[in-house]
C-alpha cells in the first residue's frame, strides 16, 4: 500500500463519517481559538502591568532614607507627598559606615 492509496483511504473515511469529521474540526478550531485568546490576554495583562510600573518610576529610581515612609503613598504613585515628608527631615550623608549598616 503506497502513500496515494493511504491518502485516498483516509479521505474516503472522512467523507463517510461527515458528522464525526465536522465535530473533530470544530473541536480543533475552538481549541486553537481558546489557546490563542488566552496567550493574547496574558501578554496584554503583562504589558499593562509593566507599563504601570514604568509610569510610576518604580524601576528607575532608588531612594534611601533614614525616616519612615508611608508605603501606601509610594505604591499609589504619590511621589510628591513622599518627597515632601522626606524634605522635612535633615539629610544624612551616605558614607562607608552607613553603607555597612545598610
Amino acid at each position: 500500500m503506497n502513500m496515494m492509496d493511504m491518502a485516498e483511504l483516509g479521505f474516503e473515511n472522512l467523507r463517510r463519517t461527515k458528522l464525526r469529521t465536522f465535530l473533530t474540526v470544530l473541536g480543533v478550531v475552538i481549541g486553537i481559538g481558546a489557546l490563542t485568546s488566552m496567550v493574547s490576554f496574558g501578554t496584554g495583562m503583562q504589558k499593562n502591568i509593566t507599563d504601570a510600573f514604568k509610569q510610576n518610576d518604580l524601576f528607575t529610581s532608588l531612594y534611601v532614607t533614614s525616616g519612615d515612609v508611608n508605603l501606601g503613598d509610594v505604591m499609589g504613585g504619590d511621589h510628591e507627598r513622599v518627597m515632601e515628608a522626606l524634605a522635612e527631615e535633615p539629610a544624612v550623608a551616605l558614607n562607608d559606615s552607613t553603607l555597612d549598616l545598610i
